[in-house]
């Protein structure tokens, strides 16, 4: 077994690569609050304030019970349902298009908002929310028809795509 601790496995960090003795991580440096960094796989990683270190988009979705959050919006998708959540303090109600990862590693939605807060101002039309502020996330009964006319299956703000209509 190697001398790396599992909190730098999980962070994905070699103590060994930043000039660190065997058996002990280097001394942290913080980043700024909420500032994206470098991790393993080239996936965005955030400081975290809560445990004083960098946590990769995936331990930060784990945290949030994004499994039940990205199957209510690919079921959303799948379905053609209404999904309704809360978003920079306004609730949304919008008809969800895509759904996959954008080229700076955050997981987002591109769905066409029909009522609810904005900060823009724009409260109708399409947006791009980032999965990961996207709270109480509900499928909601409603359907809609399908795509919007205006609508961009081949969207190039997307790296990935997990679900579609």
């Amino acid at each position: 077994m190697s001398s790396t601790s599992n909190s730098s496995i999980a962070s994905g960090t070699d103590p060994a690569a930043l000039g660190a003795e065997p058996g002990r991580a280097p001394a942290p440096s913080a980043p700024t609050p909420n500032t994206p960094t470098p991790s393993a796989g080239g996936a965005a990683a955030m400081w975290d304030e809560r445990s004083n270190r960098t946590m990769s988009v995936i331990e930060r979705c784990r945290d949030r019970n994004v499994p039940y959050l990205v199957m209510s919006i690919v079921t959303a998708i799948r379905h053609r349902h209404l999904l309704g959540f809360l978003y920079a303090g306004r609730q949304r109600v919008v008809e969800p298009h895509i759904y996959g990862v954008n080229f700076k590693a955050h997981a987002v939605l591109s769905a066409f908002q029909l009522r609810g807060g904005s900060a823009s101002g724009e409260r109708v039309g399409w947006k791009m929310f980032l999965v990961e502020e996207m709270e109480d996330v509900r499928t909601l009964p409603d359907e809609f028809p399908g795509p919007r006319k205006d609508y961009n299956p081949e969207d190039p703000s997307f790296s990935a795509v997990y679900a579609q209509l």
